[in-house]
């Protein structure tokens, strides 16, 4: 797998790489990822079809799914700490 290309964007990094097979576009915002896998041969050839398909649209609904996927992390890190906060006494 290679680099191929990168679509500039403020809010997140946006990689796209090259298989033999398939394109992989991967969305990076802090400590989160997202994988977009595309066929080559499903009416995608090259990188500019990969580019046409990234649409701001589609970047906009990645960026919500990396805000779902914190509250999930939050949520579940609280959940652990709570768990872990109940094993200590109570201090006075």
């Amino acid at each position: 797998m290679r680099i191929v290309g990168d679509i500039p964007n403020p809010y997140c990094k946006i990689t796209i790489f090259k298989t033999t097979s398939r394109f992989s576009v991967k969305f990076e915002q802090g400590n989160f990822e997202q994988t977009f896998k595309f066929r080559i041969g499903d009416a995608i050839n090259n990188l500019h079809d990969v580019k046409t398909i990234i649409t701001e649209d589609f970047i906009q609904q990645v960026l919500e799914h990396f805000e779902t996927m914190g509250n999930i992390k939050k949520q579940a890190f609280n959940n652990y700490m709570k768990d872990f906060l109940d094993e200590f006494d109570t201090i006075i």
